[in-house]
């Protein structure tokens, strides 16, 4: 074991010690042969040698306006990369959410993509102030492009994750950080690292054009007005370092992901028990094309009892779960649940937050009143009878169809519900296995006196029902 983590070790630090030589050869190379040009030509004047470049860099830092420039320059390229985020989030969501804005606003985007910079530069020395014109430059540069690959991030999310975080009760922020930026965030760092030295070469022409107070464009342009040439590849070499710097900070922030945050302390939990003593349903009718559902079932479902609805596919289980949770709305017939009723909802779909471990998609939906500790306790207590110990840190993806069936489960019965609504909940699971979370399901059930109604179309999966409902 030992011998085999040396390997690794040693295999990763070859591998970046290969990676760091040829980094350095490459500048090297650069070094040497503008060098070798400088020598060719004969005139430092024109092109200084590199150790004159290397100099005039040094010297840069002495100079009085040399902070002023660069954080000047800075300045305008961080606001212009905020605003252009805003500004193109603003019209992506909007974009995503309606085809025909969509529609709309294409040919604008086209059109700043098109044109060349230089024309909106010199339209731009005519309508604006000096000061604002680096900015206008980024925004027409950024926009565009990013607003574009939003578009494609916002319409990448998955609704059924939003579907399942409706029922689990998130927060608006856990939705944002847990499910729209980990879908969005992939085409936002590719839209951003693909502008970003764009942004930033717009930034710097507007500067040396307009000649605000201070930059690096205005340090370039007077650079180039009095023929000083190691000077003038001073501040450009500068102005590379800081657009190369702000790629590889954005390519680190790509690599990030939110962790799930717990609260400070346990905070008592209000669980509103609105269930009534009985719930009739009937006359509630769903049309799914030309095909109605639903509209001769009868079924009651009573307090602190498991009620099975046993039926064949496409009756419409699923349906009448859906319109019992609130996440569809009935044609016919009223669904007579109190407002304040909290659901709980396993899908047929498992749903599960890729990025997060098993412990954290459980723990997720009561994170703001429960310190991680306690979380997890109670976690590992319900994973312990559904034979699941050992999975709590893993990831989705390495987990198996009844591996992952058993993490909704435990989700489920994490979370404090008036009702508790089971689509086909033993699914993927073997006769054993399946007999052992049907046993526990209803251990917890008499425990805590939860109300269960669950659906399934098989005969050996109603056993631990209270009631039986079958509809042929």
């Amino acid at each position: 074991m030992i011998d085999s983590i040396y390997l690794i070790i040693r295999y990763d630090f070859m591998k970046k010690r290969k990676k760091y030589i040829l980094i350095a050869a490459s500048w090297f190379t650069v070094l040497l042969c503008w060098q070798f040009f400088s020598l060719y030509i004969g005139n430092k004047d024109i092109f200084p040698s590199a150790f004159q470049l290397i100099t005039a860099v040094f010297y840069l830092f002495s100079e009085a306006s040399f902070l002023s420039a660069v954080s000047s320059t800075l300045l305008r390229g961080i606001c212009g990369m905020l605003l252009s985020l805003c500004l193109a989030a603003i019209l992506a969501w909007r974009a995503s959410r309606s085809d025909a804005f969509r529609t709309y606003i294409h040919p604008f985007l086209t059109l700043l993509r098109s044109v060349p910079i230089i024309s909106f530069l010199f339209l731009f020395l005519i309508w604006f102030s000096p000061e604002y014109i680096p900015l206008v430059m980024a925004l027409i540069t950024i926009v565009p492009v990013l607003t574009e690959n939003l578009i494609a991030g916002f319409r990448n999310i998955d609704h059924s994750l939003l579907e399942m975080s409706y029922m689990y009760t998130f927060s608006v922020k856990q939705k944002i950080k847990h499910i729209i930026y980990p879908a969005v965030s992939p085409y936002l760092f590719s839209g951003l690292i693909s502008t970003a030295g764009l942004g930033w070469k717009a930034i710097i022409m507007g500067e040396a054009l307009a000649q605000p107070v201070t930059g690096i464009g205005v340090m370039i342009r007077e650079a180039h007005g009095f023929i000083e040439v190691p000077r003038l590849l001073a501040w450009t070499l500068i102005a590379v370092v800081i657009s190369y710097g702000f790629e590889l900070l954005l390519k680190r922030a790509e690599k990030y992901n939110f962790p799930v945050s717990f609260a400070s302390k346990d905070y008592a939990e209000k669980i509103m028990e609105n269930f009534p003593d009985i719930l009739n349903i009937e006359g509630i009718r769903k049309r799914y094309g030309h095909k109605i559902l639903l509209s001769e079932l009868r079924l009651s479902v009573s307090r602190g009892k498991i009620t099975c609805l046993m039926a064949s596919s496409g009756y419409g289980k699923t349906t009448l779960l859906r319109l019992l949770s609130g996440l569809d709305h009935a044609e016919a017939g009223d669904v007579p649940l109190k407002k304040d009723c909290k659901v709980a909802f396993l899908f047929q779909e498992y749903r599960l937050l890729p990025h997060l471990t098993v412990c954290e998609n459980i723990a997720l939906s009561r994170a703001s009143c429960m310190r991680k500790e306690t979380a997890r306790k109670e976690i590992i207590e319900i994973l312990e009878q559904l034979d699941m110990r050992n999975c709590i840190d893993r990831f989705p993806e390495t987990l198996s169809g009844g591996e992952c069936q058993r993490v909704v489960l435990a989700r489920m019965m994490f979370f404090p519900a008036s009702l508790y609504l089971l689509d086909e909940p033993f699914k993927g699971l073997d006769f054993d296995l399946k007999q052992k979370v049907m046993d526990y399901l209803r251990k917890w059930q008499v425990r805590y006196g939860k109300t269960i109604l669950y659906v399934t179309h098989q005969d050996d999966e109603t056993r631990i029902a209270d009631k039986i409902v079958r509809i042929q």
